[in-house]
C-alpha cells in the first residue's frame, strides 16, 4: 500500500523537486495509455494469412502482405490494424505522419494472440523513418534469422527532420532480436531511437515507451542516440557529434520488463528531463564484449531514474545497475532496488575531457551487488557536486573487492552521507587516489580504508554497530518486498543521520523524511517492534573430519525489554556433539547490544564427514549466517547448526523412564551456570492446553541409555503414545536440547532430537506426551510464545 500511495502521489503531482533545488516537469501520465483510436481517419486491415486477391485493406478484404500496406499513404487519424493470430514476414515501414491529437495508429484487431511481425534478418521488423505523431501498440516483434548483423525490433530514425513529436510505443512483445554488438544511430536494439543529420538540428519532443516486454535482445534493450550532441561537457568522450547539443525532451520510459539483454538495459543519449521509472530489468551485460550498464544517461541533463528493479548484471565491465556518464548533469537515482549485479551499484564516468556534475543517489536498496568487483566506481574525468545519501546496501552472499574504486586523482566533489553499508564477508577496501571525497554519518560494517575528510575527521557521526534490520535474512521477491531492511526499535541508526537539504521528501517506502535529524539508511520511519527478540549470526563453519571445532555466534538483542534469564543452545547435525563454552546471555543486555556466544563441537561417532549442507528444514538463509528467533532456531545453510534461546529455570531437570525402561544416570560436577532445570508455564501449547517449559542446554549428568528401535515400539503403550522413533544412545555427555512445542498426540509421530537423533521424553500424568521448546520469542509484555516445531510423521523427509 505504501508503494502504491507513493507512486500515486508522484504521478499525481505536477512537478518533481530534484536535489539541487531545480524542478522538472513530469509527464502527465506515465502509465500505459489506453488503446488509441484514430479519429475521423481511415482504418486499414492487414492479415498476412489472407488471400491477396481483391485485397483493399478493408475488414472483408485485408491487405495480405507488409509490402502492400507500406505503399499506402497514411494521414492524420489513420489506423493500420493487423489481425490477431497472424504472422507477417519482413519490415513494416508506415508511410506518413499523424498530427497532434490525431496520430497514426498501428495496432491489432480481432481475437487471439498478438499479431506477429518477423523481421527475418532484415535490419528492422518495424521502421518509423522520418515520420512522427504515431502510436505502435499490441504487436509481437521478432528478428532472429541470420544473427550477427545490425538489427532491431522497432526503430525510430530521424534525419534533418527538425522537431518531431508524438511517439508512443506501448504493449509490444519484442523478443529474439539477434543483433550484433554494435550500438549507435543504426545499431542493434530491441527498441532503437536514432537521430542524425547535419543540416537541420533534430530532436524529439514527446517520446513514450510504455509497458513493453523485451526478451533476449542484442546489443541494447532500449536505446536512444543522437549525433546532435556537441558541447563542452562531453569533451571528446563522444566523437560522433555532427551538430550542437540538441536534446530530446518529454522522454518517458516506464513499466517495461527487460530480460536477457546482451549489453545495456536502458540507455538514453542527448536528452533533457527524461523519466525512467517502474521498469524491471533482469539480466544485462550478458553477451557483449564491450562495457555496458543497467540503466544510464549519457550526455543528458536532469534525468530521473526511479522505482526500477535492476538485477542480473553479468560481468564487471561495467556491469553496475546505474551510471551517470559522459557529461550528464543533475541525474537523480532514487527509490530503486538493485540486486545481484556483478559490476556493483553505481558508476559515475566522465573521461576524455567530459564533466559529470550534480549526480544524486538516494533512498535506494542494494542487495548482493558487486561480486568480486566494487560497489561504486569513479572514472578519471571531472566529477563534482555528487551526493550519495540515505541508501541501504547489504552484501551477504558476495564480497566486493572494493567499496569504492576511484580511478584517478582528477578533481572530485563526492560525498557519502547517512548510508548503511553491511558487508558480512571479507572486508571491502576503499581505493582513493585523490582528495575531494567526504564521508559522514554512515553505518559501515565490513568496509576498510575510508579516507579522512578535509578537516581530518573520518566518517563523523557514523558507526560500525549492527543497524538492526527487521529481517535481514528475508530474500525479497521484488521491490515491494523489502520491509526486512526497515529498522527495529532500538536500532542505533534511528535518528542518527544528518539533515540533507532538498532531500526529495520521501524515503524508499513512501514515508515522509523528517525535518532535522533523520535515520541512517533508506528507511525514515519509526523503529519497528517485532516478535523476534534477537538476531543470531552464525558464520559458515568448515571442519576437518574427525576433529573438534569452536563455533561462535554473535547475538544482538532487539527485545523491547532487556534480557533476563536466557541461555542459548547450539544443535549440531547427527554425528556431532556440543559442549557449551559461553552460552549464557548476560542479564540486562541493552537493545542493540551484542554478545558473543560459543560452543565446542566434536565428532561423536563413526562416519562423521564434516558438517554437511542443510536439508532445507526451517527458514532458508542466503548464506546461513543469520538467524531469526521467532521459530526457535535457525538452520545454517552451510553448517546445519541451529541456535535457539531458552529461559533458564530454577530447578534441576528430571529424567523419567521411557515405557517403564529405566536409564542409568550418573551426576557429574557442573558449574551453577551450566545447571538447567524444569521451567514454568509460559503460554498455551498447540492444543490449547497450558504447557510447561522444558529447559535446554548443558545437562548436569552423563547418560547411559539403551532405547528400543522403532520396530519395537509400533504398538500402543501405557501412557497413550505409540510409534515413536528412538535410537541407541551411549555415553552422550553434556548433550540434549528439547526441540518442539505443542501437544504430541497418540500415534505415527516422531520427535527428532538434534543431538544424534536421540529422544528424551517426559511422561505427564494425563497419559499424553507434551514436548515444549523453551522461550521462542519474548514480546514487550514479557510473555513467551510457543510454536510447533520439528514434529514429523514417520517417514517424513529429514
Amino acid at each position: 500500500m505504501e508503494r502504491q500511495l507513493r507512486r500515486h502521489r508522484l504521478r499525481g503531482g505536477l512537478r518533481l523537486i530534484i536535489g539541487v533545488g531545480a524542478a522538472i516537469p513530469l509527464a502527465a501520465a506515465t502509465a500505459a495509455l489506453p488503446a488509441v483510436a484514430a479519429p475521423a481517419g481511415t482504418t486499414y486491415h492487414v492479415d498476412c494469412g489472407a488471400s491477396a486477391t481483391g485485397a483493399d485493406g478493408s475488414s472483408a478484404h485485408p491487405f495480405a502482405s507488409l509490402q502492400a500496406v507500406n505503399l499506402v499513404a497514411l494521414h492524420a487519424g489513420d489506423s493500420v490494424l493487423f489481425a490477431r493470430g497472424s504472422t507477417c514476414v519482413g519490415t513494416l515501414t508506415p508511410n506518413g505522419s499523424g498530427s497532434s491529437g490525431a496520430p497514426v495508429v498501428i495496432g491489432a484487431y480481432g481475437d487471439g494472440a498478438a499479431p506477429k511481425i518477423d523481421g527475418n534478418g532484415a535490419h528492422d521488423a518495424v521502421l518509423l523513418d522520418n515520420i512522427d505523431n504515431i502510436t505502435v501498440q499490441d504487436l509481437d516483434l521478432t528478428n532472429a534469422a541470420n544473427p550477427g548483423t545490425e538489427r532491431t525490433g522497432i526503430r525510430i530514425h530521424l534525419k534533418d527532420f527538425g522537431k518531431a513529436s508524438g511517439f508512443v510505443l506501448q504493449r509490444l512483445n519484442i523478443h529474439d532480436v539477434m543483433g550484433d554488438d554494435n550500438k549507435g544511430v543504426n545499431g542493434s536494439a530491441a527498441i532503437q531511437v536514432g537521430i542524425d543529420g547535419s543540416a537541420t538540428p533534430t530532436w524529439i519532443d514527446g517520446l513514450q515507451i510504455l509497458d513493453n516486454t523485451i526478451t533476449h535482445s542484442g546489443r541494447e534493450g532500449i536505446y536512444t542516440k543522437s549525433t546532435w550532441n556537441k558541447r563542452p561537457e562531453v569533451g571528446t568522450q563522444d566523437t560522433s557529434g555532427l551538430g550542437p547539443w540538441t536534446p530530446s525532451t518529454g522522454v518517458v520510459i516506464s513499466g517495461n520488463t527487460l530480460t536477457s539483454i546482451a549489453g545495456d538495459g536502458i540507455k538514453i543519449d542527448t536528452t533533457q528531463g527524461a523519466v525512467i521509472e517502474h521498469n524491471v530489468l533482469n539480466g544485462f551485460q550478458l553477451r557483449s564484449s564491450a562495457n555496458n550498464a543497467g540503466i544510464w544517461p549519457f550526455n543528458s541533463d536532469d534525468t530521473v531514474v526511479q522505482y526500477n528493479d535492476v538485477s542480473g548484471g553479468g560481468s564487471a565491465g561495467d556491469g553496475m545497475s546505474f551510471d551517470a556518464d559522459g557529461g550528464s548533469q543533475r541525474t537523480i537515482f532514487q527509490y530503486n532496488y538493485s540486486h545481484d549485479n556483478v559490476g556493483g551499484l553505481l558508476l559515475v564516468c566522465p573521461y576524455s575531457g567530459a564533466k559529470t556534475y550534480g549526480t544524486i543517489m538516494r533512498y535506494n536498496v542494494s542487495i548482493n551487488d558487486g561480486r568480486g568487483s566494487r560497489l561504486f566506481q569513479l572514472c578519471p574525468g571531472d566529477i563534482d557536486q555528487t551526493q550519495i545519501y540515505n541508501n541501504t546496501i547489504i552484501d551477504d552472499t558476495v564480497t566486493p573487492t572494493y567499496f569504492l574504486q576511484d580511478d584517478n586523482s582528477t578533481r572530485r566533489g563526492v560525498s557519502w552521507h547517512n548510508n548503511i553499508v553491511v558487508n558480512r564477508g571479507a572486508a571491502m577496501s576503499t581505493q582513493v587516489r585523490g582528495a575531494g571525497l567526504e564521508f559522514d554519518h554512515n553505518v559501515l560494517i565490513g568496509v576498510t580504508g575510508v579516507p579522512a575528510n578535509a578537516d581530518g575527521s573520518t566518517n563523523p557521526g557514523g558507526s560500525d554497530a549492527d543497524p538492526g534490520f527487521v529481517d535481514e535474512a528475508h530474500v525479497p521477491t521484488g521491490m515491494d518486498d523489502l520491509a526486512g531492511v526497515k529498522l527495529r526499535a532500538g536500532s542505533p541508526a534511528l535518528g542518527a543521520g544528518a539533515a540533507v537539504s532538498d532531500n526529495g521528501g520521501l524515503d524508499y517506502f513512501g514515508t515522509s523524511v523528517p525535518d532535522g535529524a533523520v535515520n541512517i539508511g533508506a528507511y525514515q520511519g519509526p523503529g519497528i517492534v517485532t516478535a523476534d527478540p534477537a538476531t543470531i549470526r552464525l558464520p559458515a563453519v568448515s571442519v576437518v573430519s574427525g576433529t573438534s571445532t569452536i563455533v561462535k555466534a554473535n547475538l544482538t538483542w532487539w527485545g523491547a525489554k532487556p534480557t533476563a534469564g536466557l541461555t542459548a543452545s547450539l544443535a549440531a547435525p547427527a554425528g556431532w556433539r556440543v559442549v557449551a563454552a559461553h552460552a549464557i546471555v548476560p542479564d540486562g543486555v541493552a537493545p542493540g547490544a551484542s554478545v558473543e556466544l560459543s560452543w565446542k563441537v566434536s565428532p561423536s561417532g563413526d562416519g562423521a564427514d564434516g558438517i554437511r549442507a542443510a536439508d532445507g528444514v526451517g527458514v532458508r538463509r542466503r548464506n546461513g549466517a543469520r538467524h531469526r528467533v521467532d521459530d526457535g532456531y535457525g538452520d545454517v545453510a552451510v553448517s546445519r547448526h541451529r541456535v535457539g534461546l531458552q529461559r533458564r529455570g530454577d530447578h534441576r531437570r528430571r529424567r523419567e523412564p521411557l515405557h517403564g525402561r529405566p536409564c542409568a544416570q550418573r551426576e557429574q560436577p557442573v558449574s551453577e551456570r551450566d545447571a538447567e532445570g524444569e521451567g514454568h508455564p509460559i503460554g498455551r501449547d498447540g492444543s490449547g492446553r497450558q504447557g510447561h517449559v522444558h529447559l535446554a542446554g548443558i545437562h548436569p549428568w552423563r547418560e547411559e541409555c539403551r532405547m528400543g528401535r522403532r520396530a519395537e515400539h509400533r504398538g500402543r503403550r501405557p501412557g497413550g503414545f505409540a510409534g515413536l522413533r528412538h535410537d541407541r544412545c551411549e555415553r552422550v555427555p553434556h548433550c540434549g536440547v528439547w526441540q518442539g512445542v505443542g501437544h504430541l498426540h497418540r500415534r505415527n509421530h516422531e520427535f527428532v532430537h538434534p543431538c544424534n537423533g536421540r529422544l528424551l521424553l517426559q511422561q505427564p500424568r494425563d497419559g499424553e506426551l507434551h514436548l515444549r521448546h523453551d522461550v521462542v520469542s519474548q514480546h514487550a509484555n514479557g510473555q513467551g510464545n510457543g510454536k510447533v516445531l520439528a514434529l514429523r510423521k514417520h517417514g517424513a523427509a529429514r
